[in-house]
């Protein structure tokens, strides 16, 4: 019978260890709470404050939701902030879009620049197509850091978030290149 590759047997190593981990004894958010976005901020306001708070990517809830809510109905999904760079630069691609600038405008575009005139008007709402918002697929802190491996790499997303008995985000586990990771 032949070896198993090095791969698989590495994995198979290292798979007893993860079943053990608790997502809920990985560290923390560095902000101390998982940021959100509302679905009603514009794209500006979106890249705003992922720029403002120093992070890649948020979920987006639903303005109108309130605590009583399942998370099934309270977000709509993650924005990443790399496929909003993507769709400004897209949009720069069509004269059309680009907004004339005033003096009003100036202020608002201290930051960021002069953008294609939707991302003033455009809402997070209205992003359901699944280009910009990828889908909100949660993991429980209950479970393994294995069950979180298997999700990331199954449906091949960057961001899980971690909901604790009551349906609140209390973290978020990314995939981050070993070459990033901390030491």
């Amino acid at each position: 019978m032949a070896d198993a590759p090095p791969q698989a047997a590495a994995q198979a190593a290292i798979e007893p260890h993860m079943r053990s981990i608790k997502i809920s004894s990985l560290k923390k958010t560095p902000l101390g709470r998982v940021q959100v976005l509302q679905d009603s901020m514009t794209l500006r306001d979106a890249v705003e404050f992922l720029h403002a708070k120093g992070i890649l990517s948020a979920p987006v809830i639903k303005a109108d939701s309130t605590g009583e809510d399942s998370w099934e109905t309270r977000y709509i999904g993650i924005v990443d902030v790399i496929a909003l760079c993507c769709a400004t630069i897209e949009a720069f691609e069509t004269p059309s879009a680009i907004a004339e600038e005033d003096e009003e405008q100036e202020m608002q575009t201290a930051i960021l620049g002069p953008l294609p005139s939707h991302f003033d008007k455009e809402r997070l709402s209205e992003l359901l197509d699944g280009e910009l918002v990828f889908p909100f697929l949660p993991i429980e802190e209950a479970d393994t850091l294995s069950d979180a491996a298997q999700l990331l790499g199954t449906l091949k997303l960057k961001r899980l978030p971690v909901l604790n008995k009551k349906g609140e985000i209390v973290n978020i586990i990314t995939q981050v290149p070993r070459r990033f990771a901390e030491s």
